[in-house]
């Protein structure tokens, strides 16, 4: 197959929409314009950091939205047929935004959102559709239910002041941060956590949630921790920042009735310090919180860069009172022996091995190994990412007890929790287990 470009201006309209690039047959690929270009002024733009694809069969329309991105500092990519529209998102590097029509001619949208659920996508997903108000939040809803992340909706006519805004908050959102920036947020309170649900699969019931930090800023909006964690890993701020997520989350969970547990995310080096096993207990006592409800949750590649120093602290931990989990199990490489020297409390089946097992052999035989491993050696198994009925069943078919994912709940804020807890246990029979 040839791959021909027409790099020609789009007739008519103004100097910013001719920079659009609108695709004639095949789509243009990220970075095919210049790396720098002249605006009005003379000023150079440097090349832009971020990307957008767009789908949408009128061409009008590709043309209009590229043009408003590139506005906002977005590399544009305009596809106007399902086939162009796949062959960027699998050929090229992913795109930060996605501009998604519903009404496509011979398919829709919600198949191309099915698509991106199979390919893993994780774009942030507009949806720029004629289609009724209705019709719009319900394709909303189903991009969510597949994992997908959902930006809020548009539809045509659209105003184009509107999109650029839109686009202008998400590239401030997904701007970098700054150390100084995040100590300050831990100083004015700006940290949240919301709560995943961990569901008892024979049962439907509510064990507990693993408590997930956010960063509520003042003009960015939420900002999720992989924007900021990795810059915090290494530095002073890691322990207070990680002590402040403990405060909030054992705070949240400890005035809900039925004693929940909560499971807190510990990085390596807050687990190397002497004294944080000791300061988490403080904060569980403040709170009147048993250690026994708390869950220390640790990578399986963490746990095992030192398993002596690891296995010590560990036992720490588990002397006092906590419980404590290996995550992301099966993508790091322990041992047996290591595993059955450590003492911890149960292990989570990492996501990327569990969302795979509906399609891939190799994987279902993973996840059942690892189900059928932590039985024997009588620990307890979380397995992470299930994200429909079918994934739980099998499961549930291997033994497994736990489960969390979107199937159950997408994390919501604490403050949301204890609502949501009332409604599930009033159906949670029914939709896990009927």
């Amino acid at each position: 197959m040839s791959l021909a470009f027409d790099l020609t201006p789009a007739q008519g309209g103004s100097p910013t929409a001719q920079n659009a690039v609108v695709c004639q047959g095949q789509p243009t690929p990220f970075g095919a314009g210049s790396l720098a270009e002249a605006d009005d002024t003379g000023d150079i733009r440097q090349s832009m950091l971020r990307r957008l694809v767009v789908l949408d069969d009128e061409l009008l329309i590709c043309d209009l939205v590229a043009a408003i991105a590139e506005l906002s500092g977005f590399e544009t990519v305009a596809t106007q047929t399902v086939d162009e529209f796949s062959h960027v998102m699998t050929e090229g590097a992913a795109p930060d935004v996605v501009v998604l029509d519903l009404n496509l001619g011979m398919t829709d949208g919600v198949s191309v959102l099915r698509h991106l659920r199979e390919i893993a996508c994780e774009s942030s997903i507009l949806l720029l559709t004629g289609c009724e108000e209705r019709v719009l939040q319900s394709a909303v809803a189903f991009g969510r239910t597949l994992g997908l992340t959902m930006l809020a909706p548009m539809r045509k006519p659209f105003d184009p002041a509107e999109l650029q805004g839109a686009l202008d908050q998400y590239a401030l959102t997904h701007s970098a941060v700054t150390e100084p920036e995040l100590k300050q947020a831990l100083e004015r309170g700006e940290l949240v956590v919301h709560m995943q649900p961990v569901v008892e699969i024979a049962t439907g019931r509510v064990v507990g949630a693993e408590a997930l930090v956010r960063w509520r800023h003042p003009v960015r909006g939420l900002i999720h921790p992989d924007r900021f964690i990795p810059l915090v890993e290494e530095s002073a701020l890691i322990l207070p920042l990680t002590l402040q997520v403990a405060q909030l989350a054992i705070g949240s969970i400890s005035v809900l009735p039925g004693e929940p547990s909560v499971a807190i995310n510990v990085p390596p080096t807050c687990l190397g310090d002497q004294h944080f096993p000791d300061q988490l207990v403080q904060i569980a006592f403040r709170h009147g919180m048993k250690p026994s409800r708390v869950t220390v949750e640790v990578t399986e590649t963490a746990a095992m860069a030192d398993p002596a120093f690891t296995t010590s602290q560990v036992t720490r931990l588990r002397i006092k009172g906590f419980h404590v989990a290996l995550d992301d199990f099966g993508t790091g490489y322990s041992s047996l022996r290591e595993l059955h020297r450590m003492p911890v409390s149960l292990i989570k089946v990492d996501r990327s091995f569990v969302g795979s097992i509906l399609r891939d052999k190799a994987a279902q035989v993973i996840v059942k190994s690892i189900i059928g491993l932590a039985n024997n050696l009588g620990l307890g198994v979380i397995a992470e990412g299930v994200e429909n009925r079918e994934t739980m069943e099998m499961l549930r078919s291997f033994d497994c007890k736990l489960a969390q994912g979107y199937h159950f709940a997408r994390p919501m804020a604490s403050d949301a929790f204890g609502g949501w807890l009332k409604i599930w246990e009033a159906r949670g029979v029914e939709l896990t287990v009927a």
